[in-house]
């Protein structure tokens, strides 16, 4: 399968863009406070039986359903990498095929996978936090720090040559 096309500097953007209106380590309230300052309607529920977040637009109002797990900052972001990234308008459009519509499905998931990665686990913030040898228990500690999946923290640890 191949990799899918990602406007990469424009989702590195935005999440600068936002990461500069909050607090570090980046929180689900900085996040909450920076949809609010814009006036983007939101709505968000946690619900323990859901294992991966889903977020839909209801009458111009964006509603994030989240699982109800020590990671809820990452699908958060992720849900706001969809909104802001303007993947939720798609819906709006004549319908497409379905191979095409599989093709920027991917394209949305990995859009807003780079912009979570950008705004709460910044390549700066893992430089700084990640003090080596890197151990498992290092990992484990980041993986707290920044409240992602650990495999999330494992590939920042990579791209900046620590694993």
């Amino acid at each position: 399968m191949n990799k899918p096309y990602v406007r990469e500097r424009l989702v590195k953007a935005k999440a600068r863009i936002v990461r500069k209106t909050c607090d570090y380590p980046v929180r689900i309230i900085d996040l909450e406070k920076y949809l609010e300052r814009n006036d983007i309607p939101f709505q968000f529920e946690v619900h323990r039986e859901l294992i991966r977040a889903t977020v839909s637009k209801k009458e111009n109002i964006y509603l994030m359903s989240l699982p109800a797990i020590n990671e809820m900052l990452w699908y958060y972001a992720l849900c706001l990498g969809h909104i802001l990234l303007g993947h939720l308008d798609f819906t709006e459009y004549p319908a497409v095929s379905s191979n095409l519509y599989n093709k920027l499905k991917r394209t949305f998931e990995a859009e807003a996978e780079l912009f979570a990665k950008e705004l709460i686990v910044p390549l700066v913030y893992v430089k700084h936090e990640a003090v080596p040898p890197i151990t498992e228990e290092k990992i484990n500690s980041l993986q707290k720090f920044f409240q992602v999946p650990k495999t999330i923290i494992v590939e920042r640890l990579k791209e900046i040559g620590l694993l």
